[in-house]
């Protein structure tokens, strides 16, 4: 049999071959497929194709196996979003230590290494309640979309969750009774600091987190609009809300003179805004945002406007509003009329 007579090219990868700890067979199969993969017109491009997959597919391996553990990525991800307001860092730092401290195990796997049936579990084991599951949901799938942009995981696990079904509570609005104690209580306490806020939260419907924010610049007493900035509000659109008479009459006396930049609500607020629903006497079952729900209530009870409500509290759509906010039980045209006027007495 004639000698045939190799290329250096040639013996180089025989001798390539003979060297790798696989069988002929099984490198005769993965060439076979390589080249099914990368069909091409012509020599060239074949090879050339043939290089892409193997470049692509190493860049998918690479990015399949890397991953960092949940303490890290959380780390990074409040690094990275420190421009956000306090409360939401807050809110993220209490969950995800949370999690971290009642699933000491999440210190041990990477995010990767993590199924949907385990988040689960470790939802379940730190969020009793419903919407303390949701919004401890809520922050997880926060954090594990971080780590899918920067590919530390394949998806979301959060998307294999259900969310729990929350029955929102009924809040009913304040009486007239007690909208004069705690105005009244808001006059006496502390030199009338937290009248402003008080009035606010119930004549105009602004979240307790809101006014907190607000400062009296936002207040336009001329044309009669509180302004609430993205920056304020709880969903961060920007809306004005309506300053009915009955807040003007309270707001124009307390209105700086001089710095507009003051806070409308006083150092220590929280405390002090405690103590004037306790001096009247609503200190128990106190709802957040019951103020709120009593604005909503009177105020379609008063203009019979749904549309014009749903843009004074916010809010997109009037679900909400039919589902949660307005309780009409107990409210007439003449307890509606006292209502709007009270302070102006």
């Amino acid at each position: 049999m004639k000698d045939i007579k190799l290329r250096n090219e040639e013996k180089g990868a025989i001798a390539l071959l003979k060297s790798l700890p696989i069988e002929l067979g099984d490198i005769y199969g993965l060439m076979t497929e390589l080249i099914e993969a990368s069909k091409g017109k012509g020599k060239r491009a074949i090879v050339a194709r043939a290089r892409q997959c193997i470049r692509k597919g190493k860049e998918a391996m690479t990015n399949e196996e890397k991953s960092d553990h949940f303490e890290n990525v959380v780390g990074m991800m409040l690094e990275s979003k420190a421009h956000l307001r306090p409360r939401t860092l807050a809110d993220i730092r209490f969950h995800t230590r949370k999690l971290l401290r009642l699933c000491p195990e999440l210190k041990k796997k990477t995010l990767r290494d993590i199924t949907a049936d385990e988040w689960k579990e470790y939802l379940d084991r730190c969020f009793r309640t419903p919407s303390q599951f949701k919004k401890g949901r809520s922050i997880l799938s926060s954090v594990l979309n971080y780590a899918k942009k920067r590919r530390l995981v394949s998806d979301n696990s959060t998307e294999l969750i259900s969310k729990p079904r929350i029955v929102e509570k009924h809040i009913a609005p304040l009486s007239l009774t007690e909208v004069k104690r705690l105005i009244t209580s808001a006059r006496e306490c502390y030199n009338g600091e937290g009248l402003a806020a008080c009035a606010i939260m119930l004549y105009a419907g602004v979240r307790p987190t809101e006014v907190q924010r607000l400062s009296w610049e936002c207040i336009n007493l001329k044309s009669e609009k509180i302004l609430i900035n993205p920056i304020h509000s709880k969903t961060g659109g920007c809306r004005q809300v309506t300053i009915q008479k009955v807040l003007k009459d309270i707001l124009r006396p307390l209105a700086p003179k001089g710095n507009k930049n003051q806070k409308i609500c006083p150092a220590n607020w929280l405390n002090k805004w405690r103590n004037i629903r306790q001096h009247a006497g609503l200190k128990k079952h106190w709802a957040q945002d019951v103020l709120r729900h009593t604005f909503a209530s009177y105020h379609l009870a008063n203009f019979r406007n749904k549309n014009l409500l749903v843009e004074e509290m916010g809010h997109s759509t009037p679900g909400l509003i039919n589902s949660r906010y307005v309780s009409l039980n107990n409210i007439t045209p003449k307890t509606t009329k006292t209502f709007w006027h009270i302070t102006a007495q």
